[in-house]
C-alpha cells in the first residue's frame, strides 16, 4: 500500500504541474521590421503556425525572438492609424465564405429592392495625447472616466453641434493619433438632462475607447460595434480611384436596416442589439453574390469590389441598403455626387443581389475579433501565432502577434486652401508604426514652395485659382505615403460656388469676377431631381446662376466647416442664400448660426437663443441662431439674400462654420447656401441687386 501510495504522490504531482505554458507579453505588437522577445515560465518549444508571417530566432529553453516581415502594406487606415489589426475579423475577406440561406432568403423577402446607397453620418475628430479630456459618467454603456473631447469650435458632432440631444443622433468619433486609441461617444450632455433617464449625474449616452487590438468592448451603436474601423472614408475612396483600382478598400463597411428587418439578438461579431422585431441578428454579413458585375466610373467600381470582396455588417437601425460613411467622404464633392448618382442608377446594386454569408467559423472565441487562421475557406492576412510547447507534459499555449505595418496620416486629407501671400505653413502630417517617423513631401506640378519637411508657402500671386498634389511619403517605407491637394486663390479674394450640376465654374460675373466651383462642403446629395432648373427663371436676379444649385439635405454632418491659410489682416465674408423651386422651407422649422473662431455673428437678422440640451451646455457655451425664411422673407422662392461679416486674422488661419440646428419636423435640416466670397479689407466690395443683411461679432461663445 506504501508503494502505491507513493506512485499516486508522484502521479498528482505530475498531474498539478502539467498546466499550459504561460508566455509574456501575452499579445505583443511589433513594427515591421522589428523584433521582440517572448519568455515562457516553462522550458518549452517555440513554433509558429502555418501561415504566419515573421520568423523565430535566437530560441532558448524558455526565450525567442519574433521578427516581424519588411514593409507590409495595411489595410484599414484612418487618420493615419491602423483600424485594428491585419487578420481582424473586420479585415478579411468573405468572398469564399458559406451562404446563410434562411437570412438570405428573409433579407431579400423583406428588403430586396432597396437600393444600395452612400449616406454621409460620421464625424472625424483628431485628438493627440495632449488634447483636454472631459470626465464622462455614462447612461447606457461605457467605462465612467476622462475622454477626449474638443472644445468649440472644432469638435465635430454627427448631425451637428448646436442641435438638441433629444431630437437627433449625436456620435462623435475621434483618434488619438499618437497611441492609435479610436475614442466613439454618443451624446455629450449636461447632469440633469431630461433625456439621460434615471441617471441624475449622466453626463453621455455611452463611450468606448478602441485600442489598435483585438479587444471588442461594447460600442456606441446598436449592435455594439466598432463605427470608424466600418465607416467609408474619402482618404481610402481617393486612393483607390487614383491608383485605377490597385489600392482597394479592403475592409467590410457598415450597413442599416429599418426597423421590422433586424431582430432582438446579435450574432458575432457584434457584441450587442436593439429590439427591432426582425429576424436578420445584428451583425449580420452581407457581401454582393459572386456573379454580380461591377460597373460604372472607378469610384463607383471601388465601391461595388469592397461589396463583393469584403461584404458590409448590418448593425444598426436606418434605412435599409444605406451605406454609411466618414463626413470627409464628401470633400470632393463632384467625385461624391457622381459616384452617389452612379450607385443609384445601378439597377442591380439592390438587397436583392445580397447574400448572407456564414462566418462562424471565423471566429476563435466571442470576445476577439481575430480570425481562425485554420477555419477552412479564407488565409487571413500578415497574421502570426506562437506556439509554445512543453514536450515532457504535453502541454502547450497559443499566443498572438500583432504585426503593425507603417503608416502615415495628415490631419486635412481632403486639402489646404491657400490665399496667395500666405507665409511658410507647417502641413500636419505623422508616421506610426515604426520608431522612425521622418517623413519626405513633394509636390507636383509646382505652385509655390514646398520643403522636404513640410512646410509650404503660397507664391505671392496667382492669375487664377491653382493647385498642386502634396505627397509624403515615410523614410521607413517609401511606399507608405499620404496625398492631398493644396489650393491656391488669389491674394485679393475668393469667391467658391457650391456645387451645381455640371460642378462646374462661373463667371465673369456682373463686376468681372470669377466663382469657383465649391471643393470643401460637408453635405449629402439629395437626388437629380433637386439639380432640374425647369421653370425656375430667376428673372431680374443679376448673375443668377449663383443661385442655381443642386438642393443639399444634411445628413449626419450637421455643420458646414470652410479653413483658408491666408495673410494676417482683416476679411469681409458674404454668404449668399437663395431657395429654389419646390423646397421645403417653412418659417419656425429652419435654423442656423455662423461662427468663426469662437464668435457668434447674430446682430442681423433677429436671433434667438439657443434652447434645448446638446454639447454647447456640456461646455458651457451659449450663443444666438437665425431663422432661414427671416433671412429670405417667408422662405420665399428664387429669392436671393446675403449676409457679410468681417473677420480680423492674426495666427493666417481664417475660419468659419455654419451650423444648423435640426428642427421640430425633421432630422436632418437643410442648407441654401449658394456661394460665399472672402475679400481683403483692401478690395472694393461687390455690389448686388438685393437687400444686404450685416452681422458683426456682437457675441462670443465662450
Amino acid at each position: 500500500m506504501k508503494k502505491l501510495a507513493s506512485v499516486l504522490i508522484v502521479l498528482l504531482a505530475q498531474y498539478s504541474w502539467a498546466v499550459p505554458p504561460v508566455v509574456t507579453p501575452s499579445t505583443p505588437t511589433v513594427y515591421v521590421s522589428s523584433c521582440t522577445t517572448l519568455t515562457s515560465n516553462q522550458n518549452v518549444t517555440f513554433s509558429l503556425t502555418s501561415g504566419s508571417t515573421g520568423t523565430l530566432t535566437g530560441a532558448t529553453a524558455n526565450t525567442v525572438s519574433y521578427c516581424a516581415p519588411g514593409p507590409l502594406v495595411a489595410k484599414n487606415v484612418w487618420l493615419g492609424c491602423p483600424q485594428g489589426p491585419q487578420d481582424s475579423v473586420y479585415n478579411t475577406r468573405i468572398d469564399a465564405l458559406p451562404v446563410q440561406v434562411s437570412s438570405t432568403n428573409y433579407l431579400r423577402a423583406q428588403a430586396g429592392s432597396a437600393n444600395i446607397a452612400l449616406e454621409v453620418d460620421l464625424p472625424e475628430n483628431r485628438y493627440t495625447t495632449a488634447t483636454a479630456s472631459t470626465s464622462l459618467i455614462f447612461a447606457n454603456s461605457g467605462i465612467n472616466g476622462y475622454y477626449k473631447t474638443l472644445p468649440f469650435p472644432d469638435m465635430r458632432v454627427e448631425n451637428g453641434f448646436f442641435t438638441d440631444s433629444q431630437r437627433v443622433d449625436q456620435h462623435i468619433l475621434g483618434m488619438i493619433t499618437d497611441t492609435c486609441q479610436a475614442s466613439e461617444l454618443y451624446k455629450l450632455y449636461p447632469i440633469g438632462y431630461v433625456g439621460s433617464g434615471s441617471c441624475s449625474i449622466c453626463n453621455s449616452g455611452s463611450g468606448v475607447v478602441y485600442p489598435n487590438d483585438y479587444m471588442m468592448p461594447q460600442g456606441v451603436d446598436a449592435a455594439g460595434m466598432p463605427i470608424a474601423r466600418l465607416a467609408l472614408r474619402y482618404s481610402e475612396l481617393r486612393d483607390c480611384i487614383n491608383s485605377g483600382g490597385a489600392k482597394p478598400i479592403k475592409h467590410a463597411l457598415r450597413m442599416t436596416a429599418s426597423i421590422g428587418i433586424l431582430s432582438n439578438h446579435h450574432i458575432w461579431p457584434a457584441v450587442a442589439e436593439a429590439t427591432d422585431g426582425g429576424q436578420l441578428p445584428f451583425g449580420a454579413r452581407g457581401r454582393l453574390v459572386s456573379t454580380f458585375t461591377v460597373t460604372g466610373s472607378m469610384g463607383a467600381q471601388c465601391i461595388q469590389t469592397a461589396l463583393k470582396n469584403y461584404g458590409f455588417f448590418f448593425n444598426d437601425g436606418g434605412i435599409n441598403g444605406h451605406i454609411q460613411s466618414m463626413q470627409d467622404v464628401v470633400a470632393d464633392s463632384d467625385t461624391f455626387v457622381m459616384v452617389t448618382q452612379e450607385l443609384l442608377g445601378i439597377s442591380t446594386l439592390k438587397l436583392n443581389n445580397v447574400d448572407i454569408v456564414d462566418e462562424s467559423s471565423l471566429m476563435i472565441n466571442s470576445l476577439s475579433s481575430q480570425v481562425n487562421p485554420t477555419n477552412g475557406f479564407v488565409t487571413p492576412e500578415s497574421f502570426a501565432f506562437v506556439i509554445a510547447s512543453n514536450t515532457a507534459t504535453h502541454e502547450f499555449s497559443t499566443m498572438t502577434v500583432i504585426v503593425q505595418p507603417v503608416t502615415i496620416g495628415t490631419a486635412q486629407r481632403t486639402g489646404y486652401s491657400f490665399m496667395a501671400g500666405t507665409p511658410a505653413q507647417q502641413l500636419d502630417v505623422w508616421v506610426n508604426g515604426s520608431t522612425d517617423t521622418v517623413f519626405t513631401c513633394s509636390m507636383s506640378p509646382t505652385v509655390g514652395s514646398l520643403t522636404s519637411g513640410g512646410s509650404y508657402t503660397a507664391p505671392t500671386s496667382v492669375v487664377s485659382r491653382s493647385s498642386t498634389t502634396v505627397t509624403c511619403s515615410s523614410r521607413m517605407d517609401s511606399n507608405t505615403s499620404v496625398s492631398f491637394p493644396v489650393v491656391v486663390y488669389s491674394s485679393s479674394a475668393i469667391r467658391e460656388r457650391l456645387s451645381t450640376v455640371t460642378f462646374a465654374d462661373y463667371g465673369p460675373d456682373v463686376n468681372g469676377n470669377t466663382w469657383f466651383s465649391d471643393y470643401s462642403s460637408l453635405y449629402r446629395f439629395q437626388g437629380s431631381a433637386n439639380c432640374d432648373f425647369t421653370g425656375d427663371p430667376w428673372s431680374g436676379v443679376t448673375d443668377a446662376d449663383l443661385y442655381k444649385h443642386c438642393e443639399y439635405v444634411n445628413s449626419g454632418s450637421g455643420d458646414q466647416y470652410y479653413r483658408f491659410f491666408v495673410p494676417n489682416g482683416t476679411y469681409r465674408i458674404q454668404l449668399r442664400y437663395a431657395i429654389g423651386g419646390g423646397s421645403p422651407f417653412t418659417s419656425g422649422t429652419w435654423q442656423e448660426a455662423i461662427d468663426s473662431q469662437g464668435s457668434v455673428f447674430s446682430s442681423s437678422p433677429s436671433t434667438t437663443t439657443l434652447a434645448g440640451d446638446g454639447p454647447w451646455t456640456q461646455q458651457g457655451i451659449t450663443g444666438k441662431y437665425f431663422d432661414l425664411c427671416t433671412l429670405i422673407p417667408g422662405c420665399a422662392q428664387q429669392t436671393p439674400a446675403s449676409i457679410t461679416f468681417s473677420k480680423t486674422v492674426t495666427n493666417n488661419q481664417l475660419y468659419f462654420s455654419i451650423r444648423h440646428l435640426a428642427p421640430v419636423v425633421v432630422s436632418q435640416p437643410a442648407s441654401v447656401l449658394t456661394a460665399f466670397s472672402i475679400e481683403a479689407s483692401t478690395a472694393s466690395f461687390s455690389s448686388v441687386n438685393f437687400g444686404q443683411q450685416s452681422m458683426f461679432g456682437t457675441g462670443s461663445f465662450k
